[in-house]
């Protein structure tokens, strides 16, 4: 109302057209057009005392006389003026005065049609740029890309030089913002938006959770300038959590003054509400992503393995615990039938219970303890939770426990019954026997009484063992009578067996003596049993690295690599072992004896067949030696 923007012109000069936009409407003949409603004519415009100095000397200056303004009515009101100019005093008549009249309405009708184009197409625009921020709402979870795409359609769709977001920053107070996204026409603008703290006006809308609509800021100096740059008009609504909390605001701003139209507004509030669901569902997103990061922490920290199915049994979940247990990585299970994964038997997989059962995980054979949890959707079952461990040595321990009672029950009863035996036939009255005969059963009697006292005696060491209370007496010991000793021990019962000593006479270890020969009869003894058909058993001896290497091999039968891992298993007796069967703890306890002197013993296969049992003594050096004989 304060000033007049030129919107088209035909042969007017441009310095009257450039000097018309800058005088104050009040005063002008399209001011007296718009007040009175109709048309208005100067016949001698030097005379016209309507109007101001201004606008009769600038029209004097280019020379015209007479001007006319003629209203335009458009959606029932004054929106525009025509100026007719002329370079000579005119009388206009009646005729000519309806043909403005007519010009007038045909120019309001031009501008009704071409703002309802405008607005059809405007509406268009909008439903196209609201259905593309469905689709990437849909399309992508990323917040900054959405917020970004937002305020580029909306610069681009309202026409404005710039547009921003500003969000509420997080653990700040409610009405604290932080822009974080811009974009326009207007670099320089947007650059400080992009930079600076939000303006008061923001604040305002973000304050009241209202729109707030400024379509001029002549008057209001403190909220029109960012660092130095000006803008007239603004628009900013505000964006609203479904839960009614505010999130941040979208503003739009123009250099130039403009009057915000509701279809603007509509937009703008619709994009706002875009926004405020891409953030809502980034919060969403992030919340979900944070319980399923706790849920896999839990599941990487639970011992067992937990497996989820879905309703037809694949696999849909695999923590790092049944990774880890079956040697199966994530990537390989999932997808797959959990039955199949784990190489369960059919007999389970048609019961479907809880229990320890063998399993065949990539073809490995183990015992896993399974316990089944149905998943269920209002009574419907939609999958299942399996957990599981690894039992085998526990399932093995039981199954040795109880091989064990059947061994020590037979070894003992072997003894026991010949004891009986004889010891009742020395008894009986009517028993004719000679001195030569009871000397002789009393012998097998006492010979009988030391294999059950053995067998206590091993189990006597087993149980120290496992308390950690075997006692030793390490000192300086020449290796080579200590084996010597033993091999002439057990000489007697290998006589298919040649015994090969090459254990150099120097060669000193430290070690308990007594403990140390114990060893070595439980390997001698084992290397005899493992070779039923006879063949060589070769003991040698070396110095390593401040270690004594002492080595005992057998050419009897081969061990696989599982057998092996059970040796120093307690009650463990292997099935290839010829000869008596032992009760199972000779490695055991050999090996529970060299920790305890600080050594250790490990089991290899042999060259060709066989096995080699290595024992790893400390050394004792010459110094010491020497200091221990003196």
């Amino acid at each position: 109302e304060d000033s007049i923007r030129i919107e088209g012109e035909h042969a007017a000069p441009e310095e009257l057209l450039f000097r018309l936009g800058r005088l104050p409407h009040s005063g002008s003949l399209p001011a007296l057009a718009g007040d009175y409603g109709r048309v208005v004519t100067s016949r001698e415009l030097a005379g016209d005392e309507r109007l101001s100095d201004q606008w009769r000397d600038l029209f004097a200056e280019h020379g015209v006389q007479a001007p006319l303004a003629v209203p335009v009515v458009t959606h029932g009101r004054h929106s525009a003026v025509v100026v007719v100019c002329y370079d000579v005093a005119t009388h206009y008549t009646d005729e000519e005065l309806v043909v403005a009249n007519n010009l007038a309405s045909a120019a309001g009708a031009a501008l009704e049609r071409a703002g309802l184009f405008e607005n059809e197409r405007r509406t268009r625009r909008l439903a196209q740029a609201l259905a593309d921020m469905s689709a990437l709402l849909a399309e992508t979870l990323k917040t900054q890309d959405v917020l970004q795409r937002i305020v580029e359609h909306s610069a681009r769709l309202l026409g404005v030089d710039a547009c921003a977001i500003a969000v509420v920053v997080p653990d700040g107070r409610e009405d604290e913002l932080a822009t974080h996204a811009c974009y326009g026409s207007d670099d320089q603008l947007v650059g400080v938006l992009r930079e600076a703290e939000v303006g008061d006006l923001v604040n305002e809308v973000a304050r009241s959770r209202r729109t707030v609509t400024v379509e001029e800021l002549a008057s209001e100096t403190s909220s029109q300038d960012l660092r130095g740059e000006r803008y007239e008009a603004f628009l900013g609504v505000p964006m609203r959590h479904p839960r009614g909390y505010l999130i941040g605001t979208l503003s739009v701003f123009q250099r130039e003054a403009h009057q915000w139209d509701t279809a603007e507004i509509a937009a703008l509030e619709s994009f706002a509400h875009s926004a405020a669901t891409a953030i809502r569902n980034a919060e969403l997103y992030a919340n979900v992503k944070r319980d399923r990061d706790t849920i896999e922490k839990i599941l990487a920290s639970i011992g067992e393995g937990i497996v989820a199915t879905d309703a037809q049994g694949r696999v849909t979940l695999w923590n790092r615990a049944a990774h880890e247990i079956t040697g199966i990585a994530r990537g390989s299970a999932v997808g797959r039938f959990w039955h199949d994964v784990l190489g369960l038997p059919q007999s389970h997989e048609r019961a479907g219970s809880d229990g320890v059962v063998e399993a065949h995980p990539g073809g490995a054979s183990m015992w896993l303890s399974i316990t089944t949890s149905e998943l269920l959707d209002r009574d419907r079952r939609v999958g299942a939770i399996h957990a599981f461990r690894d039992v085998t040595a526990t399932h093995t321990l039981d199954a040795l426990r109880s091989d064990f009672v059947t061994t020590v029950s037979r070894a003992l009863r072997t003894p026991l019954t010949t004891m009986y035996g004889f010891v009742h036939l020395l008894q009986r009255d009517d028993a004719e026997l000679s001195d030569e005969d009871r000397e002789a059963f009393l012998g097998y009697v006492v010979e009988e009484t030391e294999r059950m006292a053995a067998i206590v005696d091993d189990l006597q060491r087993v149980a120290e063992i496992d308390a950690g209370s075997v006692q030793v007496e390490p000192r300086p010991v020449q290796l080579g009578p200590l084996v010597e000793a033993a091999a002439a021990a057990v000489q007697d019962t290998a006589a298919t067996h040649p015994l090969v000593v090459e254990v150099p006479p120097d060669l000193v270890a430290h070690a308990d003596p007594e403990r140390l020969r114990e060893v070595m009869d439980n390997l001698l003894a084992n290397a005899i049993r493992m070779s039923p058909d006879g063949g060589e058993i070769a003991v040698s001896a070396r110095r390593e690295e401040g270690q004594v290497v002492l080595s005992v091999r057998d050419d009897g039968m081969a061990i696989s690599a599982r057998e092996r891992r059970q040796l120093f298993t307690k009650f463990y007796v292997a099935p290839a072992a010829g000869g008596p069967a032992g009760t199972g703890l000779g490695l055991y306890i050999s090996r529970g004896l060299m920790a305890a002197m600080g050594g250790r013993i490990e089991a290899a296969p042999g060259a060709e067949r066989g096995t080699t049992f290595t024992l790893e003594i400390p050394a004792v050096h010459d110094a010491a030696l020497g200091q221990e004989r003196s």
